[in-house]
């Protein structure tokens, strides 16, 4: 429960955002699932992956949030964060690329 009080920021800027521009843009769905889209739903889906993964660690490996205001207390050095200094900016630019 400690993780979803921060998300309502990521959640406005990664989808509600896009959702309200995408909706107002031209009103009409796109028609079919070619590849386009199914390679946009991989990379959200992926996106969404990589950042709940990355939020359940800093939760429960380093007892805090990604939420500046309440920062891991200890290091954690699991998954994603082995290989890349923030994986969480990976995760949204995966979200966003498959928006786009």
């Amino acid at each position: 429960m400690r993780t979803l009080r921060w998300m309502w920021a990521p959640a406005t800027v990664l989808g509600v955002i896009p959702w309200a521009l995408w909706s107002v843009w031209d009103g009409r769905p796109m028609e079919g699932w070619g590849l386009s889209r199914w390679l946009g739903a991989w990379c959200i889906l992926n996106g969404l992956t990589l950042g709940g993964w990355c939020a359940w660690l800093l939760t429960m490996v380093g007892q805090g949030t990604p939420f500046p205001l309440d920062p891991p207390l200890r290091l954690v050095a699991l998954g994603p964060y082995q290989y890349v200094r923030n994986p969480m900016v990976w995760a949204a630019w995966l979200i966003v690329s498959g928006e786009a």
